[in-house]
C-alpha cells in the first residue's frame, strides 16, 4: 500500500510540474495573493500599508494591474500580447467629459428630447466628428442626473414660494396617447418689482377616477406639499361639473372659482363652426313602423267609412288608407267626437239583418276602430 501510494503522489507532482512549465503566472501575482472571504476568491495587496482587498471574478487581474497603476504607480505589468492588439484610443479629459454630459442633460430638459436622442446612431456620428472619442451618458446615467436634479429645484421653488404672500393656482387635466391622464398645476404671482410670473408647480399622473371628491383631496394634498394652501386665493379651472363640485371637498371655503375664459372661448369656436361635433344619423322609418303615424291613418278611414254601405267600405279598406295619406289632422276634440259617433252607430246597427252573421263583419270593424 505504502509503494501504491509513493508512486501516486510521483505522478501527481509530474503533472503539476508539467502544469507549471505550461501555465504561464502573471506578474502582478508578486504584488498580491489569494484568500478565501465567505467562500468567494479574492486577492489582497501585499504591499506595505495597504493590504487593499479586490475582487477578481473569473480570476481576472484587469482589477488588479488598474490598482497598482493608479494607486502605487507601477505600470508595466500587462502582457505583451494585450498591448499589442490593443488600438490607441484617446480619451478625452475628464473635464471636458463633465461639460458635455451636462450639456446634453440640458438640452434633453429646455427641448423636451428623449433619453436616448443621443445615442442614436446619426447623432453618434456626428458627435464623432465633432467631439472625437466622446460617448454620450447612458439612459440609466441620465435618469439619476433629472431626478437629482428634480429634487434640488422642488426644495429650491419651495423656498421661494415660501416668500410669498398670495399666489393662484390654475389646473387642468390631459391625456397621453395610451389614455393616461395628467394633472397639472401652474402658480401665479407677483413679486416684489410687481412682475407677473408663473411657474409650473406640479406635473404628475392621475390613475383614479375624475370624480369631484377625489380630485379635490390630491389637489389640496399638492398644496399642502407645497406649503401653499394658506396662501391660495383663487383657482381658475373649466366649467365641468366634476371640476365646479371639488371645491365643496378642500377644507377652505373662502377659495375662489375662477372660470377658464381659454375652455370657454374654445368651446365657443368649436360649436360656432361645428367643428368636431358628430352629427346624429336620423333612423330609417321605413324599416320600422310608426305607431303614431299607424293610429293617424286609422282614424282618417274611419271618418271616410260610409255607416250604411259598411261592407264594401271594409273590402276597399286599403284603398282608402292609402287615399287617406295627403289629408290634414283636425283638431283632437273633433275627432274624439266623429269616433263617439262611429260607435253609436256601429251599436245601432249591430242588430240588423245585414250584420246577422256575427264572425264575418263585427271583428273586422272592431279591427278597424283605433281603441
Amino acid at each position: 500500500v505504502r509503494n501504491t501510494t509513493t508512486n501516486t503522489q510521483t505522478s501527481f507532482t509530474t503533472t503539476t510540474a508539467q502544469s507549471t512549465v505550461v501555465q504561464k503566472r502573471s506578474p502582478v501575482w508578486i504584488y498580491f495573493e489569494k484568500i478565501l472571504i465567505d467562500g468567494q476568491l479574492k486577492a489582497k495587496c501585499l504591499i506595505h500599508g495597504c493590504e487593499k482587498i479586490l475582487a477578481i471574478p473569473l480570476h481576472s487581474t484587469s482589477t488588479l494591474i488598474r490598482h497598482l497603476g493608479c494607486v502605487h504607480k507601477l505600470n508595466g505589468l500587462e502582457s505583451k500580447e494585450k498591448l499589442v492588439n490593443r488600438s490607441p484610443i484617446k480619451k478625452i479629459s475628464l473635464q471636458l467629459k463633465k461639460k458635455l454630459d451636462d450639456a446634453v442633460i440640458e438640452a434633453i430638459i429646455q427641448d423636451g428630447r428623449s433619453f436616448g436622442d443621443f445615442s442614436k446612431a446619426g447623432f453618434k456620428k456626428f458627435l464623432q466628428l465633432a467631439v472625437p472619442n466622446y460617448i454620450t451618458p447612458y439612459r440609466s446615467t441620465i435618469s439619476k442626473k433629472l431626478k437629482r436634479l428634480h429634487a434640488k429645484h422642488f426644495v429650491s421653488m419651495i423656498d421661494s414660494l415660501t416668500k410669498l404672500s398670495s399666489i393662484s393656482i390654475s389646473t387642468d387635466f390631459w391625456s397621453d396617447s395610451k389614455g393616461i391622464s395628467y394633472l397639472v398645476l401652474t402658480g401665479h404671482f407677483t413679486s416684489d418689482q410687481f412682475d407677473i410670473n408663473s411657474t409650473v408647480l406640479r406635473f404628475s399622473t392621475f390613475q383614479k377616477r375624475h370624480f369631484s371628491e377625489i380630485i379635490g383631496v390630491e389637489i389640496e394634498n399638492q398644496l399642502i406639499e407645497l406649503k401653499i394652501l394658506d396662501k391660495v386665493i383663487s383657482i381658475t379651472c373649466d366649467a365641468a361639473p366634476n371640476m365646479v363640485k371639488m371645491f365643496d371637498f378642500f377644507s377652505r371655503s373662502d377659495i375662489t372659482r375662477v372660470r377658464c375664459q381659454a375652455h370657454l372661448l374654445h368651446l365657443i369656436v368649436c360649436n360656432g363652426l361645428d367643428l368636431w361635433i358628430e352629427k346624429k344619423k336620423k333612423k330609417n322609418t321605413t324599416d320600422e313602423p310608426n305607431l303614431i303615424e299607424l293610429d293617424e291613418r286609422l282614424s282618417h278611414s274611419l271618418k271616410k267609412i260610409d255607416i250604411f254601405d259598411i261592407e264594401e267600405s271594409f273590402i276597399d279598406e286599403g284603398s282608402s288608407e292609402n287615399n287617406s295619406e295627403g289629408i290634414e289632422l283636425q283638431a283632437e276634440d273633433e275627432e274624439d267626437d266623429v269616433n263617439d259617433q262611429q260607435h253609436d252607430d256601429l251599436d245601432r246597427y249591430e242588430g240588423e239583418e245585414n250584420f246577422s252573421d256575427d264572425d264575418d263583419v263585427i271583428p273586422n270593424a272592431e279591427k278597424a276602430i283605433p281603441r
